[in-house]
């Protein structure tokens, strides 16, 4: 069953990210990959709107997930 959804995928391990990629596509969701904060910031200001984020807490600067984590409402997204 071909689901309707995007997941935006934000990680900073390549194998990692593909491998989640590609589980989540059999599945049929949408996925939006994004290496650091900074480029899944740059998807959601473009208009993206994921059902779904999942998000590596852990990465690194320049923008690591948890501050990524902290700028999650509508307003900083502008």
């Amino acid at each position: 069953m071909a689901h309707q959804h995007v997941i935006l995928l934000i990680d900073d391990e390549p194998d990692l990210r593909e491998s989640l990629e590609t589980v989540l596509e059999v599945e049929g969701y949408g996925v939006v990959l994004a290496e650091d904060g900074d480029e899944a910031l740059a998807h959601l200001r473009r208009g993206l709107e994921p059902c779904l984020i999942l998000l590596d807490l852990m990465m690194p600067q320049p923008l690591s997930g948890s501050e990524l984590r902290a700028t999650r409402t509508p307003r900083h997204l502008k």
